[in-house]
């Protein structure tokens, strides 16, 4: 029964607020529906020193987005929106993790409560 109401509200949110399928948060990451690649432009693009995965940031039109790329998983079409605060500061309003490039060219991307929790050195592709 609360499966059935919580679906309920879900689509009664969608419907009053007219949200499109592709502006619809995905879990709590915050993930949506990226445009073709070739309509994007690779800001950067980092090897994670923590696992085999690339991170990219990539702009498209006037949005930027976190794309994650692992070893084995070949889905890019999806990503986090983040929000451009400075030249190389970026963060994204659905977690709350912020994404800096440090002028050495590395990534450090920090929790809500700013602790490094992942670092990345800048890779020549996109895929690990």
């Amino acid at each position: 029964m609360k499966n059935i109401l919580a679906v309920a509200m879900f689509f009664s949110l969608v419907l009053v607020n007219g949200a499109t399928p592709a502006q619809i948060i995905v879990g709590n990451l915050g993930l949506e529906k990226l445009p073709p690649t070739d309509s994007r432009i690779v800001v950067g693009t980092w090897l994670l020193k923590e696992m085999s995965c690339t991170r990219s940031i990539e702009q498209a039109h006037s949005r930027y987005f976190m794309v994650a790329r692992c070893d084995g998983v070949r889905s890019d079409d999806k990503g986090i929106l983040l929000a451009k605060l400075g030249d190389n500061l970026y963060q994204s309003q659905a977690n709350g993790w912020s994404y800096e490039i440090a002028d050495t060219g590395s990534l450090q991307v920090r929790n809500r409560s700013g602790a490094v929790i992942l670092n990345g050195e800048p890779h020549p592709r996109l895929w690990p």
